[in-house]
């Protein structure tokens, strides 16, 4: 079953809270409507509800807003890192790369002087610590 399915893809919590705030004025709407009370004093406690449930929207809203926004600044803070700690690595590893090649043409010189220039390596000692 994929993620999307289960209700775990994007803005999954939000649609949950938004389904249940919505359940609850739902099942408070049809519990006045259903119990025995004169229609004037249900009509108020409705607006009574409704005003009350609007807050409450707003304030979620501004919440998930607010949530929203630091979320956003922090991700965007993490990829300038990232990118930062690639932008290094990146440069660590050139640099490696001119050593080895500086430590190999070094090392094919020396190997010239040495008489060793086809490939050959010295072996035995008095051909490793021979001096030029």
């Amino acid at each position: 079953m994929s993620d999307s399915s289960r209700g775990n893809g994007d803005g999954g919590g939000a649609g949950f809270v938004l389904g249940v705030l919505t359940g609850a004025v739902l099942g408070v709407a049809l519990g006045m409507l259903l119990a025995p009370k004169p229609g004037e004093e249900l009509r108020g406690e409705l607006e009574e509800q409704a005003r009350h449930f609007g807050e409450h929207a707003r304030k979620f809203g501004a919440k998930a807003s607010e949530r929203y926004q630091e979320a956003s600044e922090l991700v965007t803070d993490l990829a300038d890192r990232g990118r930062d700690v690639v932008s290094h690595a990146r440069e660590a590893v050139k640099e490696g790369v001119e050593e080895v090649r500086g430590f190999a043409e070094r090392g094919d010189a020396h190997a010239d002087v040495d008489g060793s220039s086809n490939g050959e390596t010295a072996t035995n000692d008095a051909d490793v610590f021979r001096s030029s």
